[in-house]
Parts: C-alpha cells; structure tokens; sequence
C-alpha cells in the first residue's frame, strides 16, 4: 500500500519582491513501512518537503496523499486532527516541554487527542528504548541522547502511520546517533510505520531502506 504519495508538487514562496522555487515537479511514492532518508545539501529543499508531507504547509500546486487522502481536500482544522492522529513528528532539538516530566511529555499528544492513554504500551516503547527509569524525570535532567529518546517515544505514542524526522541526530554524537537511529529502525519494523528522515550524515542515511537525494528543489536520481 502507498503510505505517502506527491504528485506534480510544486512549491513557491513569494514576498513581493523574489520568488523562490522550493520544490519543483516532484513525484514521489513511499511505500507503507518504508524507511526512507532524504539528503541533501543546505537549502536544497528537504525541510520543504517534509513538511508538505507533514501536513504543516501547501503545496503550491499539485497533490499531497498520506493514506489515500489528499490534503488539498481538508480545511485546516480537519488537516490538524489528521495530522495529530496519524504522523508523528521527531525534531533536532528535540521540542520538549520543560515544565512537563518524561513520561507527561510522551503522552501529551494522545492527551490532546482526547483519547485514553495505553499505559501498557507507554510501558513497552519507553523500556525498549531504554527511559523506563526516567519518566518522571524532566528534560533538563537528561542527555541529548536522552531526550531524543523522549522525542522518538512521543512519537511513537499515538501508533502513527508515519513518522517524519528532521535531522533527529544532528545534536548527537556519533555513538549515540548510531544507537537513536537503530532504535528508531527497530520500532518503525515493530509498529509497521513509515519512516522517513533528513540528515547530512551520508552513514546514517545508507541506514534506510532507500536514499532520496534533492537539490535545487528537485529530486535526483
């Protein structure tokens, strides 16, 4: 089944004065529980593109599937609990409330959605990547590497379709990116979601299933 699909995506940004092509004639199809990694270098278009795909912005022209459903189709309130219940997002710095504990921060999507915590399965993500000991912990009190432990948890959380990384290693080291990123791969197989992730890290990116290259708004081959 395709889990993500662009067909003639264009995006323009406009100020007045320049107009700037972001994304140009993409078409691209991802397959459900795919993990992909998209590469490329500064201001080539691959934040654009994720959050096309992320539902946090529209495409100037052309369409946007997640699921078989087209963005274009849903006004902005059906677009937000869309997004809210079927993508989970994993930023570089992590977006972690700092007044909120672990275990509040992990759940507070699903708490937003106004549906009932699965505390079995919190149980079962947080010991698999190793922070059952630090739930009631805050983010000050954790390492890099711990808290984007967190920021995958909160992620996985609400079973999302799909899952959209935005260079989650770029504030790690190498040891510690290599671990995140084998965790990531090990529940994305495990809860059969889409995976698909930025990152400069040429290593880190032959870790997916398939490598997407951009440049100049447009993907290469």
């Amino acid at each position: 089944m395709n889990s993500v699909k662009l067909v003639d995506v264009y995006k323009k940004y406009d100020n007045g004065i320049l107009e700037v092509n972001a994304l140009e004639d993409i078409n691209l199809t991802i397959q459900s529980s795919e993990f992909v990694s998209i590469v490329g270098t500064s201001g080539s278009g691959k934040s654009t593109l994720l959050n096309l795909i992320g539902g946090l912005d529209y495409p100037s022209s052309g369409d946007v599937f997640v699921d078989d459903v087209n963005f274009k189709e849903m006004n902005e309130e059906e677009l937000t609990i869309f997004r809210r219940r079927n993508i989970g997002f994993i930023f570089q710095d992590f977006n972690l409330l700092p007044l909120l504990n672990v275990y509040e921060n992990i759940v507070l999507p699903i708490q937003l959605d106004g549906k009932k915590i699965d505390d079995e399965f919190i149980d079962q993500i947080t010991r698999q990547i190793g922070i059952q000991d630090k739930l009631e912990n805050y983010p000050s009190q954790l390492s890099g590497g711990q808290q984007q432990r967190v920021a995958i948890a909160r992620a996985i959380a609400t079973k999302p379709a799909i899952i959209l990384a935005d260079e989650p290693t770029g504030n790690l080291d190498s040891k510690t990116s290599q671990d995140v990123l084998g965790l990531l791969k090990m529940t994305g197989k495990k809860y059969k979601q889409t995976i698909m992730m930025i990152t400069h890290d040429e290593t880190i990116a032959q870790m997916a299933d398939r490598v997407l290259r951009i440049e100049d708004g447009s993907l290469r081959k």
